[in-house]
Formats: C-alpha cells, sequence, structure tokens
C-alpha cells in the first residue's frame, strides 16, 4: 500500500487543508504522522498518490504558511517506509 501524506506543524491549518481537499471532492483523511518522517505537529492528511498535483496546486491556492513537506508512504506488512517527495 502506497499513500501521500501532507505534514503540517499546525493541528488546526491539518484540518483546515483536509476540509478544502473534501470540498473539492479529493479523497483525503487526517491521521497520525508516522515517526519516521520525524517532522510536523503529529497530525497529516493522507491523500493517494495519483491526486498529488490536485493536492499540490490546492495547496498554493490555500493560506497554509505551516506547511512542512509532501511523503511518500509504503507499507508492507508491519514494514514502513517514509521517503520525502
Amino acid at each position: 500500500m502506497e499513500y501521500l501524506i501532507t505534514v503540517f506543524r499546525s493541528r488546526t491549518q491539518v484540518m483546515k487543508f483536509c476540509d478544502l481537499l473534501t470540498k473539492y471532492r479529493i479523497s483525503a483523511s487526517i491521521i497520525n504522522t508516522p515517526r519516521e518522517a520525524c517532522l510536523g505537529c503529529g497530525l497529516s492528511v493522507k491523500t493517494d498518490v495519483r491526486d498529488f498535483e490536485y493536492v499540490n496546486q490546492l495547496l498554493k491556492i490555500s493560506e497554509c504558511p505551516s506547511f512542512a513537506g509532501f511523503f511518500i508512504v509504503q507499507e508492507r506488512g508491519h514494514h514502513k517506509t517514509v521517503r520525502p517527495l
């Protein structure tokens, strides 16, 4: 399983950005940031990797100055790999 997480330094902005994605009909959820990312407020927005272009465009027009980065998460059984995008 592979997915994209958008990491912020503010929990309020995590919720705001997730709501924005949902408003534009992009499937999104709030998850705990994997500790392998070592960044952010502890919560991230999870989306499908295939939606990256839409997510990136909406990030550019949103007012979320606490954006910390995009990461690709790959899960295989109990093993999780997190890499910056």
